[in-house]
């Protein structure tokens, strides 16, 4: 007989008979299987080019969970939720990789001490096979951000040491897929080429190369499995344990892992044994947070207060409520500073950032070290070589809100926060997200614990790793983004970037700062003063209609055009693939347009002159169809500046796709489907406004030519089902008309 501790059987004393009397029969034993970084990526789940028969075995006699998702997105701060069955912002153990751990504040206990207690065998340990530099190792990780040591939190490494009868709870962890995974000696180029990346990854053959070294590690991770359950049928017990497969959160890829976004949050869940109906699919939302206290459910023990999750994950299926919500956080990673907040519902994911002035491929010391993405990434677009969507990522700022609709845009890639038609759920769903941090009492709300060294100590020591990475590999504690890239190009057998000299100092000077050589304008509104071209109107120079000061040096398809400017008055703007109007009048052009504006909806955006009008405004994004119909893809909160100061414009233009930006922050995105209206290629001009009198002045203007082509196919699953019609927006009010003036 196993006796309790006496403190533990008082509680269960206490219990009413009607709560004993639901307690389903124990268990013999609970295993827990945890992947390393994983998400969805079996054939159980729909998964292709990646084989996992184990995994699949598991899901026909188990149950398959559609809809579980990580507290975190990163290892400690997620492992420290699920152990204890609270999230990770309620126990202030936030942060991840802590530098000074402290004791488990009271009442907090991790569920393997409670088994413990209660007389359970428990056993933390390495999955078999699993090998680090050419040896086997059996120490398990736990990465939790408290003090615990691994001798007396476990009884040991092997649950078959239990006495006999003793009931038992094993965690095995496998190590895979977390990076580095091994990349492998050859590949299959069918299979390469099958590997179906999502939409916001560049298919460039690095990424595809990557991935494909990802799913095999994956497959690494279901041998494991398959291991670990010939082990528990050698020893007659599988039928009577509950067997969880898990991964603590998504895959390290850049979209993923430590971001609060699907492939980051959403991760595999699996359970088989005594009571758990083969081949059922649970498809209500689940979080990890849910395991321990599932696990307590399970064995009868009395549900401590704290715990923060729900018993469902061993129940029947269908028990999850319909309506309901679950929670997630970032804070500091390794030495990237952050904090955002997210809810995840049936239908929708609306994540919170409080510092919308980093970036998303803010520093991090670890990625930048063990991802290829990030050079890759970089330097693509640095060339104008992605899509808006693959580029949004590189945005130097975030909305303070993220919205998406899952039940249409399942993979989270396009943020509605900003459409008026998702207002109340946008509103609901904050709702729901400011109750949670209130009632949990967020202890992330002030940064890292008081125990913690200060952040620049942290970063120096992040740093200072990433430096030895590569100076190991080429010599450089910090080489550039060519050089890493040409590093990992090597790493996975590809050939050499021979893109690189071509865009190497590729920008040239289209103004030479003393005069308007090249340049073809009115000479009465058009100047150079202090060493900038320089347009001015007057009261008494009213236009008839706008005129433009025109680049003579060609027609340019696909580029990136930077200017410095300022403006004060009515207001300016850059155009760009342009045609001459001589039936308007002289200095007359129409085609696209980057406004510069003093509205801040207006500012940036894309209008076509003597065309369309406005076709997107500043943060949206917008995919014209080949009926001319404008759909609203994302929206953000526009980016605002005071066009009286100087800030650079830019333009990147590449076959069908624009992009527009102020001083390096996206404020439009356009995939321009409509044939007859569109221009793939065209003249530069900046612009005088008929009306009221203005000045503008430009400095700095620059012009990089891209690699001819990438005009992207209409497919009309670019437009989610969420996407809003664009309605045409007002025509701005025509002034007065008066004559133009002679050159």
């Amino acid at each position: 007989m196993v006796r309790l501790p006496v403190c533990l059987a008082a509680i269960l004393a206490l219990l009413p008979a009607v709560g004993l009397a639901a307690t389903p029969a124990r268990p013999a034993g609970i295993v827990w299987i945890v992947a390393d970084d994983m998400s969805l990526d079996v054939a159980a789940y729909g998964a292709a080019g990646v084989a996992t028969p184990n995994l699949d075995r598991l899901a026909r006699e188990g149950r398959r969970f559609t809809r579980a998702y990580a507290s975190a997105p990163v290892c400690s701060s997620s492992r420290s939720a699920f152990i204890l069955g609270c999230y990770q912002t309620t126990t202030g153990l936030h942060p991840h990789d802590v530098e000074n751990p402290q004791p488990l504040a009271a009442p907090f206990m991790p569920l393997p001490t409670l088994l413990r207690e209660a007389g359970w065998f428990v056993t933390n340990t390495a999955a078999p096979g699993t090998v680090r530099g050419g040896r086997e190792i059996r120490r398990g990780k736990t990465h939790y951000n408290f003090v615990h040591d691994s001798a007396t939190f476990f009884d040991g490494d092997d649950w078959r040491q239990r006495r006999p009868g003793q009931p038992f709870f094993a965690q095995y962890q496998i190590l895979e897929p977390h990076r580095a995974f091994p990349i492998p000696e050859s590949f299959d180029e069918a299979a390469l080429a099958a590997l179906p990346l999502p939409a916001n990854y560049p298919d460039h053959p690095l990424v595809r190369r990557d991935w494909y070294a990802y799913l095999r590690s994956v497959e690494v991770v279901d041998r494991r499995v398959g291991d670990i359950l010939a082990m528990l049928e050698a020893e007659g017990v599988l039928d009577d344990t509950i067997v969880v497969f898990f991964a603590d959160h998504g895959r390290p890829m850049p979209w993923g892992k430590q971001w609060l976004t699907v492939e980051g949050l959403h991760v595999p869940l699996i359970v088989r044994g005594p009571g758990i109906a083969a081949g059922s699919v649970e498809e209500g939302v689940v979080s990890l947070v849910d395991l321990a206290p599932s696990a307590v459910a399970s064995v009868g023990l009395p549900m401590p207060a704290w715990m923060e999750g729900l018993p469902v994950v061993h129940g029947g299926a269908g028990g999850v409520p319909a309506d309901r919500a679950v929670f997630a956080a970032r804070d500091r990673c390794g030495d990237a500073m952050d904090r955002s907040r997210a809810v995840i519902t049936a239908d929708a994911l609306l994540v919170r950032n409080d510092f919308t002035d980093l970036p998303r491929l803010s520093w991090s010391s670890y990625k930048e070290s063990a991802y290829p993405g990030m050079p890759l990434l970089r330097t693509l677009e640095a060339r104008g070589a992605l899509t808006p969507l693959e580029a949004a990522w590189l945005a130097p700022t975030r909305p303070a809100v993220e919205l998406y609709d899952l039940a249409h845009d399942p993979a989270g890639l396009h943020n509605v926060a900003a459409a008026p038609a998702e207002a109340a759920r946008r509103a609901a769903l904050e709702a729901r997200l400011d109750d949670w941090l209130t009632t949990s009492g967020d202890a992330g709300a002030a940064g890292d614990p008081p125990t913690e060294p200060p952040l620049a100590e942290i970063q120096a020591q992040k740093r200072a790793g990433y430096a030895r990475v590569w100076k190991n590999r080429l010599g450089l504690e910090d080489p550039s983004d060519s050089m890493k890239l040409a590093w990992w190009l090597a790493a996975y057998a590809l050939a050499e970037d021979t893109d690189a000299d071509e865009h190497a100092d590729a920008f040239r000077p289209l103004f030479n700062g003393t005069d308007l050589t090249g340049w073809d304008g009115n000479p009465k509104f058009w100047t150079v003063e202090d060493g900038c071209i320089t347009g001015r109107t007057t009261d008494s120079d009213r236009l008839r209609y706008n005129q433009f000061l025109i680049w003579q040096g060609g027609t340019p398809r696909n580029f990136e055009l930077r200017a410095t400017i300022r403006q004060q008055g009515n207001n300016s703007g850059i155009q760009y693939r342009s045609r001459e109007l001589p039936e308007v009048g002289r200095w007359s052009v129409g085609g696209y347009q980057c406004d510069v504006h003093p509205d801040a909806a207006n500012n940036a955006m894309v209008y076509d002159e003597k065309g369309r009008g406005i076709v997107v405004q500043n943060g949206q994004s917008v995919v014209v169809d080949p009926d001319g119909v404008r759909w609203v893809v994302a929206e953000w909160d526009p980016v605002e500046v005071d066009v009286n100061d100087w800030h650079e414009y830019a333009i990147v233009a590449r076959g069908n796709r624009l992009v527009h930006m102020i001083d390096g922050r996206t404020t439009i995105e356009l995939v321009d489907h409509e044939e007859a209206k569109r221009s793939l290629e065209g003249l530069i001009g900046f612009q005088v406004h008929r009306g009221p009198p203005m000045e503008v002045q430009i400095k700095d203007v620059m012009l990089k030519e891209l690699p001819d082509g990438d005009v992207v196919a209409f497919d009309p699953a670019a437009i989610p089902a969420a996407a809003r019609r664009l309605e045409r927006p007002q025509p701005r009010s025509r002034q007065p008309a008066a004559a133009a003036p002679a050159p």
